[in-house]
This record gives C-alpha cells, sequence and structure tokens, in this order.
C-alpha cells in the first residue's frame, strides 16, 4: 500500500509489478483482485483498475466513480469525478492515467459498438500514434482486441483503439506525507453537509472548499457518508480550517 501520497510513480510501480499474473483456476475471471473487489468471478479489467489505484493510495469508489468494475461507468464517471482530468489528445497523456478502450465488441445484450470495452493504466508515453499500457483481463500480445484474456500484461495498441484517456488527482512528484498521524477527511451528507479533517486530537471543520482540495489532492484519505454518531466520538477542534 501508499504511505498516504498518492502519485503517477506509485500507480505505475504497483501495476508493473503485478504483470504476469494471471487467473486461477484459468478461464475462470476469478483472481485475488475480484476477492478484494468484492466481485470475483466477473470480468475483470476494471476492477484491476481499482485494485492498482486504491493500492497506490486512492480508492475510486471513495471519490467519485459509481462502479470501477463497469468499463461504461468508469468512461462516464471520468468526466465528473472530483480532481479528475479528460486528456483530450492521446499525445499528452502521461504514465499513471487511465485509459479506456473502444474495440467495438459487443458481448452483451444491449451494448453498442461505441460502449467502452476495455481499460487499462498508461505505463508509458505515448509515441509514433500508440499507447503501452497495463491491463488485467487481457492477452499478452500488442495490437489485441482482448477484454476478457485471463490475465495482467503490458499491451502496445494504436490510438484509434483509445476512447478516452483520464488523469487522477496526483499529488505532485516529490510530496511529502502530509500527516505525522493517520488522518482523513469525512463527508458528513444531509441537509448541512459538511467535511471535517479528523484525526486522533479531534475533528476540524473545513470551512473553505480550495483547502479541501488541498488536502484531497495531497493524498489524506476522503470517506463519504461517514455517521454522526462515529464522528462524535471526536472532540471538535476550533477554529475551523479555512
Amino acid at each position: 500500500m501508499s504511505d498516504g501520497v498518492f502519485t503517477a510513480d506509485a500507480v505505475v510501480k504497483v501495476a508493473r509489478q503485478e504483470i504476469g499474473t494471471t487467473e486461477d483456476p484459468p478461464g475462470t475471471n476469478k483472481t485475488r483482485y475480484g476477492v478484494d473487489y468484492g466481485a470475483n468471478g466477473e470480468f475483470w479489467c476494471g476492477v484491476f483498475v481499482w485494485w492498482v489505484y486504491n493500492e497506490a493510495g486512492y480508492d475510486l469508489r471513495e471519490n467519485g466513480f459509481s462502479s470501477p468494475k463497469a468499463t461504461n461507468a468508469l468512461d462516464m464517471d471520468g468526466f465528473n469525478a472530483e480532481g479528475w482530468t479528460h486528456v483530450a489528445d492521446p499525445d499528452d497523456a502521461m504514465p499513471g492515467d487511465m485509459v479506456i478502450f473502444k474495440f467495438g465488441l459487443l458481448p452483451l445484450p444491449g451494448n453498442t459498438a461505441g460502449d467502452a470495452d476495455h481499460c487499462g493504466i498508461l505505463s508509458k508515453r505515448p509515441s509514433n500514434g500508440r499507447v503501452t499500457t497495463i491491463d488485467g483481463n487481457t492477452m499478452s500480445a500488442d495490437d489485441n482486441d482482448e477484454n476478457n484474456g485471463g490475465g495482467v500484461f503490458e499491451v502496445t495498441r494504436k490510438f484509434s483503439k483509445v476512447k478516452n484517456i483520464f488523469r487522477p488527482p496526483f499529488a505532485a512528484p516529490g510530496t511529502a506525507r502530509p500527516q505525522e498521524i493517520d488522518m482523513f477527511l469525512a463527508n458528513v451528507a444531509g441537509e448541512d453537509e459538511r467535511v471535517y479533517l479528523v484525526g486522533i486530537e479531534g475533528k476540524r471543520f473545513i470551512a473553505d472548499g480550495a483547502v479541501l482540495k488541498e488536502l484531497r489532492d495531497a493524498g489524506i484519505p476522503y470517506r463519504e457518508n461517514v455517521s454522526i454518531k462515529l464522528l462524535n466520538l471526536f472532540p471538535t477542534l476550533n477554529p475551523p480550517v479555512t
């Protein structure tokens, strides 16, 4: 797991360590990534992307992605998740970015040729009209259109197979861990929606949206819909963070 700072280097390092991992047993879509996600035995390219980012310190499910296991949901949520950037030109993509592919496959009833068929994590800068990604549930051959290939491999494909590229809210390279003690950001939903910075000494209300963004970009974990009962275990500290 990450030390609390979410960086592109950490993402690529985690992904690269998984190259060569295959389903067990073969042909079952069963992996340890599926176990950790809670969807073992299903198509798992999106599950793998979720797992890699999570290991690097960023849980997609806690940051605006409704169902990372579904490529179409990843594609749609990438446009709206807080802090994420749509990379319009593939030449501008950077290692660590999430790549959504369209192969024109129709594997399920109701799908169209324009749907998102596969996803992966960019492992190096694009060049010569091609992108190289580390994907789960694919095959090792370059230019493959395989979204159910059974393993984790690094694959190079043409730009024409890319549907969208999204960049997560990475911390700047070299950013130090922002907390000396464990802390997290807690979102309390409701009519009076609030976000608190919670640590061992207590909780402090975050009154400034720009400060909240800086804290999230720094890698402090963000937890949605935290109960008041839980937060009441922490004394309220003043003044608020502004």
